[in-house]
């Protein structure tokens, strides 16, 4: 986080964490629960950081991977976009 703050902060833009668990997207207070706290976060005009809690996640990698969370978030804050960055080199139009 110490990070993104760094980042962000000469930019006048605040950062906040969210650290979500598969828990959160099946329990349904505790989905309405996170996207009041999402929603509310953005109108402020604060950026949420959103990542697993591996923690308390019981699997290792429980979403496999952070874009299937994106993708979940999306649509729980009702986002006309999602736009995943990668490193990997070239575009693939089937599994390589």
């Amino acid at each position: 986080m110490q990070h993104y703050i760094q980042f962000f902060s000469p930019l006048g833009i605040t950062v906040s964490q969210a650290l979500l668990t598969r828990k959160d997207f099946v329990d349904r207070e505790g989905y309405l629960n996170m996207k009041q706290v999402l929603l509310r976060s953005l109108e402020m005009g604060i950026v949420p950081i959103i990542n697993e809690n591996d923690v308390l996640s019981q699997e290792e990698l429980d979403f496999s991977d952070n874009d299937q969370l994106g993708a979940l978030i999306t649509g729980m804050v009702g986002g006309k976009a999602l736009i995943l960055l990668s490193n990997i080199d070239g575009l693939y139009d089937r599994f390589p």
